[in-house]
């Protein structure tokens, strides 16, 4: 009976050890800092009907950056992955088709992602002349 005793108490006791470095952990997850993101930010947008966008994006070197057009008549055009073409400058050109025109006629999301998985977005509204 003893022996029941102490098997049991040792197991609580393992148990509760075992619960409060769970929840130790937990609450350190919560209170670590989390890594600050680099920013980006769109440097130049301009698009011109039936002939070519331009795109530009400042951020830090060694993102892959992926960009979506967004056209007031529902239409879309992604680009393809941008890696760094030269001290955080990304640039895409592409062939603009819509039947969309004039200012705000047009938006893009920009997603840059580096190794470790950090991330960052930024978005703007052009003009489709």
């Amino acid at each position: 009976m003893l022996r029941q005793i102490a098997t049991r108490d040792r197991l609580t006791t393992i148990t509760l050890l075992l619960t409060i470095v769970l929840l130790g952990i937990k609450i350190g997850q919560l209170y670590l800092p989390k890594p600050l993101q680099p920013p980006i930010a769109f440097t130049c947008a301009v698009a011109v009907h039936a002939q070519v966008g331009e795109l530009c994006i400042k951020g830090s070197p060694g993102a892959t950056v992926s960009i979506v057009v967004h056209y007031c008549d529902g239409g879309q055009v992604h680009s393809p992955r941008l890696r760094n073409q030269e001290d955080g400058e990304y640039r895409w050109i592409w062939h603009v088709e819509t039947s969309c025109r004039g200012p705000e006629s047009a938006w893009a999301k920009a997603i840059a992602i580096w190794p470790g998985n950090m991330q960052a977005e930024a978005s703007a509204t052009f003009e489709v002349g």
